[in-house]
């Protein structure tokens, strides 16, 4: 309980607010106006949008986590609970972001289904297969991002992760069930990665260690 009351208390209503309210009535919005047209594409139009932003969101919430010489575990180490509650910021950050991100692909597509009559909807398989590989992407946008201090280089690197999931999702379309064991297994993995990560930074930091 105590991790998941720390979680907003770190991160700000601001921040919250943005990526679990904004984001959220921004793309049912998106779906409403655009889409009749061209649903499916729509879909992974708004998986990219959302991946980007998710990357680029968090310069604003762990900038550096991954860094021993960032701010953020400077500010962390000052506390001797710091490591403890960075690890376990990081670990709810991730529910957190997992839960959203597969509601923002599931809500549109029942919105397209029942506002627009979709009948060529989806496949469940292919939907969580695109919710594993968005998932997949955030994370190693955030591995990446959460050792730089530049909006600018993040953001570049959320354009670029953004379409190489797009691709990533175009090319295994339809492989079936198999794929979701591999990419969830994946998605494990990186979690661990992402957790594992930003705590060495803080021990590092705690001992002052030069690379």
């Amino acid at each position: 309980m105590n991790r998941i009351r720390s979680y907003p208390a770190f991160a700000g209503i601001k921040y919250l607010a943005a990526l679990y309210l904004l984001l959220p009535a921004s793309v049912i919005i998106i779906t409403f106006v655009f889409g009749k047209g061209y649903p499916k594409v729509l879909i992974f139009l708004l998986a990219v949008l959302i991946c980007m932003i998710h990357i680029v969101a968090d310069n604003w919430f762990l900038p550096g986590a991954e860094s021993p010489k960032s701010n953020l575990t400077a500010y962390m180490k000052t506390s001797s609970k710091g490591e403890h509650m960075l690890r376990n910021i990081v670990m709810t950050d991730l529910v957190f972001r997992f839960c959203s991100l597969a509601l923002l692909i599931w809500i549109p597509e029942e919105i397209l289904v029942y506002a627009f009559a979709w009948t060529d909807k989806m496949s469940a398989i292919n939907t969580w297969n695109m919710i594993l590989y968005l998932y997949m992407a955030v994370t190693i946008g955030l591995l990446i991002t959460r050792f730089l201090d530049s909006i600018w280089i993040t953001m570049i690197i959320a354009y670029l992760i953004s379409f190489a999931m797009l691709v990533a999702v175009a090319v295994s379309f339809g492989n079936g069930i198999w794929m979701l064991p591999v990419l969830a297994f994946s998605d494990c993995i990186l979690s661990a990665m992402a957790v594992f990560f930003s705590n060495y930074a803080m021990k590092r930091s705690r001992y002052d260690k030069k690379d």
